[in-house]
């Protein structure tokens, strides 16, 4: 009986230090009792996310799992193409906002670097150039390649389409952002939404609308979807990049053009040469912008190089839309100040620009599959908003 209580006693202590020493270390929350919470403060909270990013683990809990080493590279050092000047308000500066906003998360180690439009490659070829490799990264938006790939015009591009709020739902909570993602995956591409901008303006005019057979004849600067519908009223479609349209006014080469929000037609100079303003937008009702990168970079990333890039397009898409909405009043003031006249389009003009645009839209549908599944997607989504929407208006 001694020797037993003795055993017993001998096997307890030896128990506890086995497990004070061994099994206790290896225990994580979820394994065993929760951990304690403690509280940090937001340098430590730093610093654990630069830490986070430490590729090689020094005591590998397991031999035959690959570290963060394995899945993606220490650092990134990327150069990116944008699609817009720097000095472009909104547009210009949200991938330089990214450019500081990588560095400060990864604590300097890494980089995106931001370079001018047409430097690593030209514009109108950025997803090809982003598909061979010959850029890192590009900075753009979607309806940039509308024409290539019509699909895309619907992410910000299409005529009466959704507010940016409706877009924002849909992307995230409604299952565009899988159609989106389809389309670029098919392409070899990943995508990530970096910026969200509100409606653009109705379009500059020579002289005021009176009614629909203004419209035939005119010379307008116009791409995307929106020019497949003014096309069939009879507008001349004039391509033309938008740091020349003020020109194109001044020398009697365009009758009519759109261009963007007020804040960017005022850093463009419109005003000086158009004195007709219309509104609302019909044509673009949001502008969506975007990261891309080849497919096999993306999945390449660790978790955490990922999370730099989303998390920075996340922070980017909130101040684009919070800075879009806060400075447009401003720039209406300045551009009525000049003595251009801001006007509404008349009902008869915007009627027979929806009518257009059901019959573009329904050829779209017929021609383009990957069109009509996008569409559909939105189409189906918006139905469901306006129950929500309709109530709640005031």
């Amino acid at each position: 009986m001694q020797k037993l209580f003795v055993g017993i006693v001998v096997g307890t202590v030896i128990g506890v230090l086995f497990g004070a020493s061994v099994v206790a270390p290896r225990l994580t929350p979820g394994q065993g009792e929760p951990a304690p919470e403690r509280a940090i403060d937001s340098e430590s909270a730093v610093n654990i996310v630069v830490l986070s990013d430490d590729t090689s683990p020094a005591i590998p809990t397991d031999p035959n799992e690959p570290s963060l080493s394995d899945v993606g590279p220490v650092t990134l050092k990327w150069e990116l193409a944008s699609a817009f000047p720097s000095d472009l308000p909104l547009f210009g500066d949200l991938p330089q906002r990214l450019e500081q906003q990588i560095e400060t998360l990864s604590g300097g180690r890494n980089s995106v670097r931001f370079h001018e439009p047409d430097r690593l490659a030209p514009v109108a070829e950025l997803m090809d150039a982003v598909r061979s490799g010959a850029v890192d990264v590009a900075f753009t938006a979607p309806i940039l390649d509308s024409d290539q790939i019509p699909a895309l015009g619907l992410f910000g591009g299409s005529p009466f389409g959704p507010t940016a709020t409706e877009l924002l739902a849909w992307l995230y909570a409604g299952g565009g952002m899988e159609e989106l993602e389809n389309i670029y995956h098919d392409r070899a591409l990943h995508v990530l939404p970096c910026g969200l901008l509100s409606a653009e303006s109705g379009g500059w005019f020579r002289k005021k609308l009176s009614s629909i057979e203004n419209l035939n004849g005119l010379r307008m600067r116009i791409d995307g979807l929106g020019a497949k519908v003014v096309a069939r009223l009879g507008v001349e479609i004039i391509p033309l990049a938008v740091d020349d349209i003020a020109s194109a006014f001044e020398t009697g080469q365009i009758d009519a053009a759109e261009a963007s929000l007020p804040s960017v037609d005022l850093a463009l100079g419109i005003h000086a040469t158009a004195n007709v303003y219309y509104f609302p937008g019909w044509h673009q009702r949001t502008t969506l912008l975007v990261l891309i990168m080849r497919l096999d970079t993306w999945q390449s990333l660790s978790p955490v190089h990922q999370g730099y890039l989303s998390v920075s397009c996340g922070d980017n898409t909130r101040q684009s839309l919070a800075e879009g909405e806060a400075t447009q009043f401003d720039a209406l003031k300045n551009i009525s100040g000049s003595g251009v006249e801001v006007l509404r389009l008349p009902v008869q003009v915007l009627d027979a620009l929806r009518e257009a645009w059901r019959v573009t839209e329904r050829e779209q549908i017929e021609q383009d599959e990957e069109f009509a599944r996008t569409w559909h997607s939105l189409s189906d989504f918006r139905r469901d908003f306006d129950i929500w929407s309709d109530l709640n208006n005031l």
